[in-house]
Order: C-alpha cells, then sequence, then structure tokens
C-alpha cells in the first residue's frame, strides 16, 4: 500500500491509498487544516475527473484516554464516528482494538463450527489443520502488527482462549 506525501500551505500531511479507499492523516498539531485539506483533495479529484463523496467519507478523530483538548469542529458534510474500518479492521477513536477482536472472534467461531461439521463428515485432521490455518488463523492473524501493540490484556486473553478452544476441535 503506497504512501503518499502531499504538501498542503507548506504542511506535512499523509494520504494512503489503496484501490479505491483513501486515508487522510492529519496530525493532531495540524487538526486545524483538515478542511482546507479535504477541499484540496476535492480539488484534485475534479481536474482528474474523479469525485468525492463527503456522504460516504468519514471523519474520525483518535484521542488520548483522559485528554482534556477540545476536539476541532466537524468538517461540513463529513460525519465523524466513534469508529471506523480501514482495510478490514475496526479502529476505534481511543484506539483500542476491543471491537476488531470481538468480530474478528465471531467470524472466527463461525467457521471453527464449519470444521467441525466437516470433521464429523469424516475429513481428515491434516485437511481441517490446513482449512484451520488458511482460514480461521489467517484472519486472527490479518494486519496483527498494526493492532497487536493497542490490545488489552484482556482483549490478548480472549484471542489466546479462542485459540486453546480450537486446538481442542482439531
Amino acid at each position: 500500500m503506497p504512501v503518499h506525501r502531499i504538501h498542503i500551505k507548506n504542511l506535512r500531511t499523509y494520504i494512503v491509498k489503496f484501490a479505491d479507499d483513501m486515508y487522510l492523516v492529519v496530525p493532531e498539531s495540524l487538526s486545524l487544516t483538515a478542511e482546507s485539506e479535504v477541499t484540496s483533495i476535492e480539488v484534485w479529484s475534479k481536474r482528474n475527473n474523479l469525485n468525492l463523496n463527503r456522504a460516504k467519507s468519514k471523519e474520525i478523530i483518535f484521542v488520548k484516554p483522559r485528554s482534556k483538548t477540545p476536539l476541532p469542529q466537524p468538517i461540513p458534510g463529513i460525519p465523524r464516528v466513534e469508529m471506523i474500518k480501514a482495510l478490514g479492521v475496526t479502529i476505534c477513536s481511543n484506539l483500542k482494538f476491543s471491537m476488531h477482536i470481538s468480530e474478528t472472534l465471531a467470524s472466527c467461531s463461525h467457521s471453527l463450527y464449519a470444521l467441525r461439521t466437516l470433521r464429523a463428515h469424516g475429513l481428515c485432521t491434516p485437511l481441517i489443520s490446513q482449512i484451520f490455518a488458511s482460514t480461521i488463523l489467517s484472519r486472527i492473524l490479518y494486519c496483527a502488527p498494526a493492532w497487536w501493540g493497542f490490545t488489552s490484556s484482556e482483549d490478548q486473553m480472549r484471542l489466546e482462549a479462542f485459540l486453546r478452544k480450537s486446538k481442542k476441535a482439531d
């Protein structure tokens, strides 16, 4: 995923593009420029025969716990949200990933049930293990280097408990 730097009024911001998704990352120190940066993206889009749909756009502000800093005004036409799904990872404004882990474990539980059904119908252990690794384990590990350092010990224990339960089922 390429990271492209753009300069607006000699300020450094980052735009991360992936397929038809784009993420504008604005540091807190430049938060007052966010609206002008979105406007610049709209101008660039129009010049390149594209359209920025503000109704489909979302604004999220990441805040430190117990922060007393007042939030900037919302960008007109763009709803402010408390969580966002970026490339399959749910990120909350407090940089906690409990929701992502809950969604992932729920999805993996359904797949684990399917694996148990396959085992009951006679699928051999090596194939069950291969399917487990390619479906469930890959889903759990997806983007883990990005979110693992932000997980609470409770979330880590939930993941480990699921893996222990999966091992028993395997």
